[in-house]
């Protein structure tokens, strides 16, 4: 709190640390820390502020618990002292005051009262809700509520289903997460698949006819059209496979066709 107050600044880390602590060892509401906070912050965004200081805190039901230890959360982060001797040079002397909470007991209190209170049926109905409306389709939650269990007859059922059919096997995924009620893929996706086959059709195709090209006119072919390329006149120098060194442009360009030297103009 030292440096927010000195720098209006903290990492993600710390700050998800002040969250948990108010929220689970203070026990108090998300509102009021997230209030000063805001005011705190040079980099206040209301967007992703209250979004996290809800998930923080463990209220959206959805997501789960992030209850951080600040003496664990010390030891791994600053095994050294470091940055605790920085901002709080009194820790450890008799003008540093007693804790204002036990954190063990804290925690567990505050572990007992929100997982009970998500096993309620109550609170699993909330949560369905509210990932069904704001959980992103690609996270791949599940449903909050207990499924039943299916009978054997059900599985053996349901696995020779899967087994039966492979393209419903691999497209089922995709459509569930694009929420395609038809069992049929958007039609960009269809153009996507289309231009990417006619793309790569052209590219093999205009490659396997000059491949054939350059077979069917032999050695010659290849050599005459490197003396015949502009770019190696335009630098003044022509190369051709089989010359005898580089020449200028204004002589004969050197190429060779089945091991025999015929000059070009």
């Amino acid at each position: 709190m030292r440096q927010l107050r000195a720098t209006g600044w903290l990492n993600f880390r710390m700050r998800a640390m002040l969250v948990s602590f108010a929220a689970y060892h203070l026990w108090l509401h998300w509102r009021e820390p997230g209030l000063f906070l805001a005011r705190q912050f040079l980099d206040f965004e209301p967007g992703i502020h209250w979004s996290q200081m809800q998930m923080q805190s463990g209220t959206t039901g959805i997501n789960t618990l992030r209850i951080h230890s600040p003496a664990k959360q010390a030891s791994d982060q600053d095994p050294l002292g470091m940055y605790v001797r920085q901002w709080v040079p009194e820790f450890g002397t008799a003008a540093y005051p007693a804790p204002i909470v036990d954190e063990c007991s804290a925690v567990a209190a505050a572990k007992g009262r929100l997982y009970g209170l998500r096993k309620t049926r109550e609170a699993h109905t909330e949560a369905d809700a509210i990932q069904h409306k704001h959980g992103s389709r690609r996270s791949g939650l599940s449903a909050t509520t207990p499924t039943k269990r299916r009978t054997p007859a059900a599985g053996a059922a349901a696995a020779a289903a899967a087994a039966a059919g492979g393209r419903d096997r691999v497209l089922a995924p995709a459509v569930r997460e694009l929420g395609a009620s038809n069992g049929a893929l958007p039609l960009w996706d269809y153009t996507m698949f289309g231009v990417v086959v006619l793309h790569w059709t052209l590219v093999l195709t205009v490659g396997l006819g000059c491949f054939i090209v350059r077979v069917m006119k032999g050695p010659a072919y290849v050599a005459d059209t490197e003396c015949r390329n502009p770019l190696h006149h335009g630098l003044g120098l022509v190369t051709a496979a089989g010359c005898h060194g580089p020449r200028p442009a204004s002589q004969s360009c050197c190429c060779y066709g089945l091991g025999h030297a015929s000059p070009q103009s």
